[in-house]
């Protein structure tokens, strides 16, 4: 999670290093931040879905900018949006990684992207995630943010079934 050297959020992390050590109080450096808990997909495993309330809507764009301002005061420098699916909000460029979409995101400031990928057999991958053709996507868009430079992590999880079947070396090699 480590912000690129010499960019703005690496600036803000070495300056959150030193005000720890010269008032010996820890100041955060990192927050995760759930902008929403919708998603397109329907996955068995999915831990988000299970906060879904739709009773409480999603903070609007000015919450969501004031946490964000909120919180880099308090000294955070990296912030992770998670979900749900973050590309879902409106105000956060449109759902998949099309090549506008990662531009926009790039351009934003995104250095980094985590996608998840439950298997590296796209059949398999698309059933648990219950949406056909998400893994195409889902490669297609780590392929647009590798050629814009940004690093890209596969998340995913782990069972004793895959492990059995060496599902991780699979992954891995992907």
């Amino acid at each position: 999670f480590a912000p690129p050297v010499g960019s703005h959020p690496m600036l803000r992390v070495l300056k959150a290093s030193i005000m720890t050590r010269i008032f010996r109080h820890t100041f955060p450096v990192a927050m995760t931040f759930a902008v929403t808990y919708k998603c397109q997909c329907n996955c068995r495993h999915c831990s988000a879905g299970r906060h879904l309330r739709n009773d409480l809507p999603d903070l609007s764009t000015k919450e969501a900018k004031a946490l964000i301002d909120q919180s880099q005061n308090l000294g955070v420098s990296i912030i992770a949006f998670t979900g749900g699916e973050p590309l879902l909000r409106d105000d956060i460029y449109g759902l998949f990684f099309s090549e506008e979409n990662i531009e926009k995101l790039v351009n934003a400031g995104l250095y980094s992207l985590f996608v998840s990928i439950d298997s590296p057999i796209p059949e398999e991958h698309d059933q648990l995630r219950g949406m056909a053709g998400l893994f195409e996507s889902a490669i297609l868009g780590i392929k647009r943010m590798q050629s814009k430079g940004g690093f890209v992590g596969i998340s995913s999880y782990a069972t004793r079934s895959a492990t059995q079947k060496g599902m991780y070396k699979k992954l891995y090699s992907l």
